[in-house]
This record gives structure tokens, sequence and C-alpha cells, in this order.
């Protein structure tokens, strides 16, 4: 079945790259390795190394050595840091220090490079905590989105509140909620941070205007999907180059989803201006 579920789990993540372990002998010879860190590089030439033993750890495994060890870890953490920064490639990296080693270099995808980092300390750092994702940032980012288009439609026309996440049913039970329903047209919208999180949510707003399709509820004409950035990206001056470019090529990726399945996408630029796009279109 066609459904929105069944099409979210054929999406593959977005976000490519690789992950690498470096390994820590404490006592020379002794064949023992403890993983110190995770390094690990994006496609849109990202990266990022975390550290997978604690100071704590540090001090209850090897008492007064402790510091030794954290030394050792420190420069390589540091060495490793300057060769991403000067080649942005996990490969040919000499740790020039004895005890020292690397792990295979695994290719990898997931939602950023959180998640890629993520997946290294799952399979190798068993002393180490799963770094925050932005899976969890992403329900932020659509409340504060969703609450400001909400907002900006009541300002507009106080009789809305009946329009907003408006629940259908669909024939097979299945209940669905639409961002924008008046009586001849309905809309999803969604705010698309610089995290792949943020485009699966927008794919999951696409499958369902499409259900409404394949259920013979609506034809295609009366259907739309908008997307936007998130609250305050536009006129953040911190946000670098690169940043904003993985966003607008995510909003793009989310519009090509639509335009395969029929669903026509606009790409606005604030919440005000959706709102003041799905009153024109209900009028």
């Amino acid at each position: 079945m066609n459904t929105a579920l069944g099409n979210l789990i054929k999406q593959s993540p977005t976000y490519k790259g690789e992950w690498m372990p470096i390994f820590l002998e404490p006592i020379p010879l002794s064949g023992e390795r403890v993983t110190i860190c995770i390094a690990a590089t994006g496609h849109d030439n990202t990266y990022k190394i975390v550290q997978t033993i604690s100071t704590v750890q540090m001090k209850c495994l090897y008492g007064p050595s402790w510091q030794n060890i954290n030394g050792i870890i420190t420069w390589t953490l540091d060495s490793i840091r300057l060769h991403l920064h000067n080649t942005g490639s996990l490969t040919n990296w000499n740790p020039g220090t004895d005890g020292v080693y690397t792990g295979k270099i695994n290719l990898s995808r997931s939602c950023n490079i959180e998640g890629i980092i993520n997946q290294g300390i799952r399979m190798v750092a068993s002393l180490a905590t799963i770094i925050d994702s932005d899976d969890v940032e992403e329900p932020v980012v659509q409340e504060k989105f969703y609450s400001a288009v909400r907002n900006a439609l009541l300002d507009i026309n106080s009789n809305y509140k009946d329009c907003i996440n408006k629940k259908i049913m669909l024939n097979d039970t299945r209940e669905r909620y639409y961002g924008f329903a008046s009586k001849n047209y309905i809309a999803n919208y969604s705010a698309i941070a610089n995290f792949g999180a943020s485009l699966n949510t927008a794919l999951v707003r696409i499958m369902d205007l499409e259900d409404l399709v394949l259920d013979n509820f609506y034809n295609y004409e009366v259907l739309d999907m908008i997307v936007a950035p998130p609250i305050g990206f536009i006129d953040n001056t911190l946000i670098n180059d690169q940043v904003r470019r993985t966003q607008a090529d995510l909003m793009q990726q989310a519009k090509s989803e639509a335009s395969k399945r029929n669903i026509h996408c606009e790409i606005i630029e604030t919440p005000q201006k959706v709102a003041e796009h799905l009153h024109r279109k209900a009028a």
C-alpha cells in the first residue's frame, strides 16, 4: 500500500558521511585498546570530533596516571582536528605517537553529522553516551514555525481558527491532521532547518497530502505544500554561507520530492508570508 508511513520507510537518510574511531593502548604492547574519540566528515564538507572517554572515567580507570592519559588524548584530538581542517578527509592521518591507533573508515548515512558520530559511538565506544542530535531540536523548530503561522493567520481573519490543524479521516479510518484546510483548499507547511530531520518532517507532510488523492478525497489541484526557513534563520548574521547552502538544498529537495508526487510546492520566506499565501488561496 502506498501510504505515508510506507513511503517514509523507503526514504534513505539524506546525509552522507564517514566516521573513524581512534584507539589508545594505555598499557604498551598489551593489546588492550580503548576508544578515545570518533572523528567524522560529511558530504557538505563539515567535520566533527567527539571524545568518547571522560575525565571522571579516566580517573577511575587509571588512577594517578590519568593526567598522562589525558595529555595523550588532548594531543591526539588536536592533531586529528588540524588534519581535518587542512584536508577535510579522514584518510592519511598519522597519529604520530606510540599507543594511538586508527580504526577502519566507515561509510554511513544519517540525518546529520551528529547522527554519523552516534553510529560510531554505538558500535565501538561503550564508555561514551550518545551526543545530542538535531532530531531533538526538530520539534522545537516546527512548534515555533506552526505557532507563528497560526498567529499570522488569525491576525488576518479570526475565523481561520476552524481551518488550522484540521483533522481529516481517510477511507481506511486513518486520521490525518493538515496545517490548513478550507472548503476548497488544503495545505501543509513545514520549516526546514539545515539538517535532515527537518527534510524528513516535510516529506511526511507531503505524503499526507498525497494520501488524500490516493484515498479519493481530493484532486491534486486543491493541494499545496509550503516549505520555509525556520524562525529567525534569514536574519541571523551568525549563520555562514555553507549552512545557508545546506538549508537551501534541503528546501529544494523537498520541492523535488513533492513534484514527484504531483504535489505543488512553494518556498516562502516567513510565517507571515505563508499566512498571506494561505489567505489568498482560500479566498
